[in-house]
């Protein structure tokens, strides 16, 4: 597509990419990275602080829940109509069978076999809505229930039942309300709709008590008019009480009306631009954009049975057999003849005790509904099945006793230890039986999957019902030995098969099940250890006031401008003048993140102005169009520069904007050198030395477009070549310090592995339509080198001797530490991933002119190899070491053969080691954790192994709580005393690294500014000056720990006698 055309085709979308590129980035194992950014979500805690119950919002739902309650109440019934009328003669005579055996069973059957065909139907949830579908299960429940009250004979009656199982399959009350349902309270509402299955239970065999002594077939028919009453109240009052699903209206395309359905319902102030309205639509958006089966038409099921989604559908199948097969259908259908086989056979005692068990489950289903929060879904599968085992043994053996001894009391110590069957099946089970199968459905599934589910339902209760019925005629009382039995098998395969999915919103499940080569079960219940651990943080810190009452005081004491709150904190004297007084310290940053005039003064496209405008690719749907407007505002960034006392400032060239077509032939765009001529003059007019990097990952579109880019380096390297040379003569009378390429490895893994960065490229087709994640990595790498070095001798030969300057490669690495320190696998483990992580590159630059043999070893020739001439060009062509580092992981060996796809090392980098201790503390950028020990131990290991002196290019963190922060007036400033530390912590093992005879040069922090991060949008937060990304003019404001680093840069200078660095000098007026 040509350029122009390519241009005005460009979208704006907001969908989160995936987090492959983060794991790249920051070589931790995905199940790592998805648990780490499911964990920091906060979306809970954001719905929880967006709505008041007692607010008009709240009141809604509370019409909700009445309404779907009714709904749920009408299933509820038809159990209590059965059980009731099963001790009726009237009824038993007027059909002509008894209260056990095969007809029986045949009609409680039909109704689980109409639920069974009617469960395909549920898919139309998808086309019509959730709510018409609810309405159209309604309206079938209130004919069959007529039909069933004035039925001649028994098949027109046993028609009724069908009819009856058909509509409450269509009504699909538990997912839309788990689907309007607020975040932070889904499962108390859930819990609380299905205690109303009890209400209707209560109500009916309540008033079928009080018909005992009616002795008309009416005593029986009524109950099937009463049974029509809840649908009937649905039916007049869904369309006016209930919203439809915001799920599905975003699934339709209908943003505004889902937009509008939140505010109104989930935010009690209603407003459609709360915060809050854009998180949800935002994670709704990525379960649909990223979900790995798609839409297929409504009465296609097949995606259920496929790879992808196997798993769910397994887990499905299992859960809704154990729902069903747990014994609690012995209760339900058939409390008449269980009672009647320990001697208990008065009608009223039948229909008092079934009262009775109807009562003590609603009371207790409703505590279910309250603990359901506090407690892990497996947890409570596993307690309540436990405590149901018990029980159903304790049945068991009086059952034996009062058929050998026939005593009385042992009859009624029986009905107790049933009463204790059903407290632990409606207070550990019962909740969930409305909310599990929801949560492990994702929205493209979800219609679909529940009408699979409740065709499973329907199966697994037409085996159920009749196998009771016939099975209580054979062996009685015996029948509780074989729940015991399926009970202790369930246990253990639910210890194994059944995830977590506490504390997580809907969306984020679909993580568990669409993180590919993590299996679901483990990482959900890694996930869960993360959720529940950092609630336990939470509660550590104590209640909100407490916290409010600290920032005030922490306030109060250091002032607006001021930073002397970090005066209490001593500086180590022992680390003073460590550095040498060139010491260069200032800021990295990007022009892709922070230029913004993409389009301006004759720049051309750069791949990521085509990535960032395709729908689904940047988390929030931002694009760096404008990005932080550095372009037009660059005066104002070196003033700000100056107030921060750095004396370097790293910053990249957009090849398109200096050669919008980007090749050797093409043109130069003057207008472009204009800007970077005018910006490195105001740099140096401020005595701030620039540092210039070549490529930040922006290659010219047009060259992708020609040949592939990087993919081809012998049509790429020469257009590099005079790019760079451009840049050398326009520049370089005044530029010192030049950086080829910046993160190539990021680079080539982000784009070519996981396709999450532009170019967009990988193997995995449901992500991106082209690329070969096992091969193209390493080629683009080779190319990056390769070119880099043709670069590096063309300036050493032509430049350097008359500008004077020096070139190198700055290479991203962090830490890896062996996860047990004690194990020789492990320690060649963490070895193997430093060296494909670092080595990749550090090896052929400055120790071998080859990959590492590690590498070789595992990739054969999909890793390319140099020509005698290349490899002697690229050994030796960076002349310092430039290091982008931010953190440090654990490392465990993998058993057997690397997956084709692996680019760690076929190892396992995980965030706790085998004694469970945490790399750090948490930022608030989920695989980012400050970890200074093994900064330390990086530093020495580069400089040990290349023995080079080294140029930190880039570090930094994000703080959690920045989103959120909003300056009070001109002169406010930003306190982030966790961020303050990480640079402490980080900077003091610099100096102390220096100490040692480590040569380290420079101290760049990333970042100058809050900028466009990438695939991650304006999500992340890393600079140094807080931008209002609302402000149409991107308004700047400092940050305290710009100056915060002066100061302990300055005391670390040798020959320093700042007062700066002593208790109570923390402060600006010092500098």
């Amino acid at each position: 597509m040509p350029i122009q055309a390519r241009r005005a085709s460009f979208e704006r979308h907001n969908i989160y990419q995936d987090v492959q590129a983060d794991a790249n980035k920051s070589g931790v194992a995905v199940e790592e990275i998805v648990t780490a950014r499911i964990t920091e979500d906060h979306l809970i805690t954001k719905s929880r602080e967006a709505l008041s119950l007692k607010s008009r919002a709240g009141f809604r739902i509370f019409l909700i829940m009445v309404t779907m309650g009714f709904n749920q109440a009408a299933y509820g019934i038809d159990w209590g109509v059965i059980s009731s009328i099963n001790s009726n003669t009237y009824w038993h005579d007027y059909f002509g069978f008894a209260n056990s055996g095969s007809t029986l069973g045949v009609i409680n059957a039909l109704m689980t076999i109409g639920n069974f065909c009617g469960a395909p139907f549920l898919s139309v949830a998808d086309k019509i809505g959730r709510r018409s579908v609810n309405f159209l299960g309604c309206f079938l429940t209130i004919v069959a229930s007529l039909i069933q009250c004035f039925a001649p004979n028994v098949k027109v009656f046993m028609f009724g039942r069908f009819v009856l199982g058909f509509g409450t399959a269509l009504c699909t009350s538990s997912q839309y309300i788990a689907e309007v349902a607020p975040p932070h309270i889904r499962g108390h509402i859930v819990g609380i709709f299905g205690a109303f299955f009890q209400v209707g239970s209560l109500a009916i065999v309540g008033i079928m008590m009080g018909f005992t002594h009616w002795e008309s077939n009416w005593s029986w028919r009524v109950a099937f008019l009463i049974q029509a009453i809840f649908p009937f109240f649905v039916c007049v009052t869904i369309y006016w009480f209930c919203p439809e699903s915001p799920r599905y209206m975003i699934m339709k395309g209908q943003r505004e009306k889902a937009r509008t359905m939140i505010s109104k319902y989930f935010t009690s102030s209603e407003d459609p631009n709360h915060p809050f309205v854009e998180t949800m639509i935002a994670q709704i958006d990525e379960s649909i954009e990223t979900s790995a089966v798609g839409f297929r038409a409504v009465w296609d099921f097949r995606v259920f049975f496929t790879k992808a989604v196997g798993f769910r559908t397994f887990v499905l199948l299992l859960y809704s057999i154990f729902q069903q097969w747990n014994g609690g259908g012995i209760i339900g259908l058939y409390m008449d003849p269980a009672l009647q086989t320990i001697g208990i056979t008065k009608k009223l005692d039948v229909l008092g005790i079934t009262l009775g068990l109807t009562a003590t489950y609603f009371v207790f289903t409703l505590f279910g509904a309250y603990i359901i929060e506090y407690f892990r879904r497996r947890t409570l599968i596993f307690v309540g099945l436990i405590c149901i085992i018990v029980a159903q043994t304790a049945v068991t053996i009086t059952s034996w006793r009062v058929n050998v001894q026939g005593d009385r009391y042992l009859s009624y110590l029986t009905v107790v230890w049933i009463y204790c069957f059903q407290v632990c099946s409606a207070s550990f089970i019962a909740t969930m039986h409305n909310l599990y199968p929801v949560e492990l459905l994702s929205l493209p599934l979800r219609a679909k999957g529940m009408a699979l589910y409740t065709m499973f339902q329907g199966a697994a209760g037409v085996v159920h019902n009749y196998g009771i019925s016939v099975g209580i005629q054979k062996v009685g009382y015996k029948i509780w030995a074989v729940y015991i039995a399926y009970n202790l098998l369930q246990l253990i395969v639910a210890y194994f098969i059944f995830p977590e999915t506490g504390k997580l919103n809907l969306e984020e499940i679909d993580h568990i099940f669409e993180t590919k080569n993590t299996n679901p079960t483990n990482l959900s219940v890694k996930i869960a250890d993360a959720k529940w651990a950092s609630i336990k943080e939470e509660k550590r810190r104590g209640p909100t006031w407490i916290k409010l009452l600290h920032s005030t005081i922490f306030l109060f004491f250091i002032g607006g401008n001021s930073i002397t709150g970090m005066g209490s904190q001593p500086f180590d004297e022992s680390i003073r003048g460590a550095l040498p007084r060139d010491f260069i310290w200032g800021f990295a940053t990007a022009a892709a993140q922070v230029e913004g005039a993409w389009n301006k003064d004759g720049k051309g496209v750069s791949i990521w102005d085509t990535f960032a405008h395709t729908p689904g690719k940047v988390k929030d749907g931002s694009t760096g169009d404008d990005a932080v407007k550095s372009y037009d505002l660059y005066k104002t960034d070196v003033e700000w520069l100056r107030k921060y006392k750095v004396t370097g400032y790293r910053f990249s060239l957009s090849w398109s904007r200096i050669v919008p077509m980007g090749g050797k032939d093409d043109p130069v765009n003057e207008e472009g050198i204009s800007y970077y001529n005018r910006l490195i003059d105001e740099l140096l007019a401020n005595h701030i030395t620039p540092f210039v990097t070549l490529f930040h990952w922006d290659i010219p579109q047009a060259l992708e477009d020609r040949y592939g880019g990087m993919l081809n380096k012998d049509a790429y390297t020469p257009d590099f070549v005079r790019y760079a040379r451009v840049c050398f003569e326009r520049f370089g009378d005044r530029v010192k310090n030049w950086i080829t390429y910046n993160e190539p490895g990021v680079y080539s893994l982000a784009g070519y592995a996981a396709g999450v960065h532009a170019p967009g490229r990988s193997s995995f087709r449901d992500r991106n339509e082209e690329g070969d994640s096992s091969t193209e990595p390493f080629i683009v790498s080779h190319t990056e080198l390769v070119s880099h070095a043709h670069v590096a001798d063309m300036y050493k030969r032509e430049f350097k001797p008359t500008q004077k300057g020096s070139i190198m490669m700055t290479l991203h690495g962090n830490w890896s530490e062996p996860w047990d320190v004690d194990d020789p696998l492990d320690q060649e483990a963490a070895e193997r991933a430093r060296e494909f992580e670092i080595a990749w590159f550090g090896d052929p630059l400055y120790k071998t002119g080859d990959y590492p043999e590690s590498m070789r070893a595992q990739l054969g020739d999909r890793l390319p190899r140099f020509t005698p001439e290349e490899s002697k060009l690229v050994l030796g062509s960076s002349e310092f070491y430039g290091m982008n580092s931010y953190s440090a992981f654990y490392v465990r060996h993998r058993d057997g053969p690397a997956d084709i796809n692996d680019h760690l090392g076929n190892v396992e980098k995980l965030d706790e080691n085998k004694k469970g201790e945490w790399r750090g503390p948490m930022s608030d950028t989920y695989w980012l954790r400050t970890t200074p020990w093994g900064w330390a131990k990086l530093l020495r290991w580069i400089w040990n192994r290349y023995g080079i002196p080294i140029y930190i290019t880039e570090n930094g963190t994000t703080a959690q709580g920045e989103h959120d922060w909003k300056p009070n007036g001109p002169d406010d400033v930003l306190e982030d005393p966790f961020r303050v530390d990480f640079y402490k912590s980080y900077l003091t093992e610099v100096a102390k690294a220096s100490q040692e005879g480590v040569v380290i040069k420079s101290y760049f922090g990333w970042t100058f500014t809050d900028n466009w991060e990438w695939a991650a949008g304006f999500s992340d937060r890393f600079g140094a000056t807080w931008i209002d990304f609302e402000s149409e003019d991107k308004t700047r404001w400092p940050d305290s720990k710009s100056s915060l680093r002066a100061v302990l840069l300055n005391c670390m200078l040798k020959g320093s006698r700042s007062t700066a660095c002593v208790p109570g000098g923390w402060n600006v007026g010092d500098l």
